[in-house]
């Protein structure tokens, strides 16, 4: 997402903030915005319930992302699901991600790094890599920001192409609304598009407490109506 920017004053640590605010907590999530930090980290770990019918489906996903000085991260994510029918899935990406060019309210990034899945769609590979362009820009007062991703992953076998977007908004001190969007377009079996409205209270020494709901949009049967929460914290806290 938007990012820190070189400002100080009150609006600083909060502009800090939004440089993890990017993780969309999905089988498609992002890895995290455009902007790096040269802090200590970061981590969120949420929980997710869905139903749709009869079709009740958990999940948990676990992003952690360490700072290389302020040009370099080194990013990791781990997710889980499974439903009532028995379907189970297991996923780990990691990467390195770097700043391309940052002024005071604008940041480009890219990653790249390996990906795994334990039960890809039949002729796929569980082996697979992603690379990923990032854009985010910060309102002038850091209140406000937007981060905009494109994505490319391949697994021998199957390709996909990731649209991720992004509107954050800071209401007083300790709260932090998302507004997001995100598609997979998987060039094999069709398109995957999903919004998310979040909200998460901070604590004074910067911990989070995230509340999510999230829909499917793409005009399929099943929208999976899922509900997420999620702690945010220092990834060495």
């Amino acid at each position: 997402m938007a990012g820190p920017s070189p400002q100080t004053g009150p609006h600083a640590a909060w502009v800090r903030r939004l440089g993890f605010v990017a993780v969309l907590f999905a089988p498609a999530s992002a890895q995290a915005g455009a902007w790096i930090t040269a802090d200590e980290g970061r981590s969120i770990t949420t929980a997710g319930y869905r139903q749709d019918g009869d079709v009740r489906g958990y999940e948990t996903d676990v992003y952690v992302e360490e700072p290389l000085g302020d040009r370099f991260a080194v990013v990791g994510r781990a997710y889980y699901a499974t439903d009532n029918l028995g379907s189970e899935t297991n996923e780990a990406d990691a990467g390195l991600k770097a700043r391309l060019w940052r002024d005071g309210r604008t940041a480009l990034a890219a990653q790249i790094g390996p990906t795994w899945r334990s039960a890809p769609p039949p002729g796929c590979a569980q082996n697979g890599g992603e690379s990923r362009a990032l854009a985010g820009r910060s309102g002038r007062g850091g209140r406000s920001f937007v981060n905009l991703e494109v994505a490319y992953r391949y697994n021998p076998g199957c390709s996909h192409v990731r649209y991720e977007a992004t509107y954050g908004h800071r209401t007083g001190s300790r709260w932090l609304w998302l507004a997001q969007v995100f598609a997979d377009d998987d060039l094999r079996f069709g398109e995957t598009i999903k919004a998310q409205a979040t909200m998460v209270r901070f604590s004074k020494a910067g911990r989070g407490l995230q509340l999510s709901a999230r829909i499917q949009l793409d005009g399929a049967e099943v929208i999976e109506p899922t509900l997420i929460v999620g702690y945010w914290s220092g990834a060495r806290r």
